[in-house]
């Protein structure tokens, strides 16, 4: 079961590119095992999650881009902790330490590369949304 959850893990694609960012086409993207464990087992309430997540976080990183570009650094370091959060609780790991950077980031009053660190989280919510796409849930179903 764990060799088909780190194939489920991987992403088999060409790297996705957004911007000038490319993510790893071999990179860990979301732990799905673990998100397995705390959804005891539902593969369709896993899904789901993923699902949401998508859009929380759509809506979060559009919210992070709005306030850079009116230069309003609270919104940015507040959001970026929402988007952190979200990553944590559905195991996003890459998605959380890019979040977390940016939170850091904003708090420290510099955003020097800041839309970078958003092209990435828009990378890296791409390949979520292609795993949802690929469905790697019709193997527990």
């Amino acid at each position: 079961m764990q060799e088909n959850n780190q194939k489920r893990l991987e992403n088999t694609d060409n790297s996705l590119e957004t911007s000038d960012f490319k993510l790893a086409p071999s990179e860990v993207l979301v732990d799905l095992e673990h998100l397995e464990q705390i959804s005891h087992g539902d593969a369709e309430f896993e899904r789901e999650l993923l699902e949401i997540f998508v859009e929380d976080a759509s809506t979060y990183i559009n919210e992070i881009e709005v306030a850079l570009q009116a230069s309003d650094i609270k919104s940015v370091a507040r959001t970026a902790h929402k988007l952190k959060g979200a990553s944590a609780t559905v195991t996003v790991h890459k998605m959380l330490e890019v979040a977390l950077q940016l939170e850091i980031q904003a708090k420290e009053n510099c955003l020097d590369g800041a839309m970078e660190l958003v092209a990435r989280l828009k990378a890296i919510l791409g390949q979520v949304r292609e795993l949802i796409d690929r469905n790697p849930w019709a193997s527990n179903s």
